[in-house]
């Protein structure tokens, strides 16, 4: 899946500095548990430094999949409200932003465009996902996925929607730093929105074709 979280491609600068602003940064050592299977999580988190790896089930069961840095993590059960089935622990040295799940429910239901855009970005990775772990059913023998490997085989609008991710990951990163660049967020809106006219443009003459 490339440096970051699909999601970030579909936020608006609002919504950058909004995770800013009630998110939090946590440092983890190496072989810390973030995620326990079957405890609930009171957070959304964003991968910032290290590695994370996802067992499928306790800390003591088989690495399932390898998590880098700009990887969401509890997604899921963010969107069913139920308890982790998996456990996520760091190989490393880490650090996280956590978007503390309250906060972010609040958001949901008082923000339309952002639950919008929210949810859109976390289905188009949750496919992503689902698509590269069905490919490799039947064939026990490969390794655990990683964050890479998820992400091959997209079309060019979600890879420019990576793009603009990227950046905002970037920006998020060096205001954490406090190395940001009063600009960075105008110039990500822009491409933003460039994204946002072109997919129009096609969609109209889509329609026009009909």
């Amino acid at each position: 899946m490339h440096k970051v979280a699909f999601f970030l491609g579909e936020l608006d600068a609002a919504d950058i500095h909004w995770f800013l602003n009630v998110g939090h940064t946590l440092k983890l050592p190496k072989d810390s548990v973030l995620i326990q299977c079957g405890k609930n999580i009171k957070a959304l988190y964003i991968l910032l430094e290290g590695q994370l790896v996802v067992r499928g089930g306790a800390p003591d069961h088989p690495i399932i999949a390898r998590l880098s840095v700009g990887e969401i993590v509890g997604e899921l059960s963010f969107l069913d409200h139920r308890p982790p089935s998996a456990t996520v622990e760091t190989v490393q040295e880490a650090e996280v932003l956590a978007i503390p799940r309250f906060e972010l429910e609040e958001k949901l239901i008082n923000d339309q465009g952002f639950a919008a855009r929210f949810y859109r970005a976390i289905g188009v990775l949750l496919a992503s996902r689902l698509r590269k772990t069905v490919s490799h059913l039947g064939h026990p023998q490969n390794p655990p996925l990683t964050a890479e490997e998820l992400g091959q085989g997209m079309d060019d609008d979600v890879m420019e929607s990576i793009g603009i991710a990227e950046g905002w990951f970037d920006f998020i990163m060096k205001k954490l730093h406090d190395e940001s660049d009063d600009h960075w967020d105008q110039r990500m809106e822009m491409e933003r929105q460039k994204r946002k006219l072109k997919e129009s443009k096609q969609n109209d003459g889509k329609m026009g074709v009909g």
